[in-house]
């Protein structure tokens, strides 16, 4: 299993997220959704994840 742990990023404290084939993401408003989806995004394109 692949997962990414974020530290201090955006709104996001701290988090440790299971990569799956689809992720979706549900939460209040500037709760760090979107700021999830673009590191899932920038380190899947950069071959973090594989």
């Amino acid at each position: 299993m692949e997962y990414l742990r974020i530290t201090n990023s955006g709104a996001v404290e701290s988090a440790e997220i299971e990569i799956k084939k689809y992720n979706i993401f549900i939460g209040d408003t500037s709760s760090g959704k979107s700021t999830v989806a673009k590191l899932i995004t920038i380190f899947n394109s950069l071959d973090f994840i594989k």
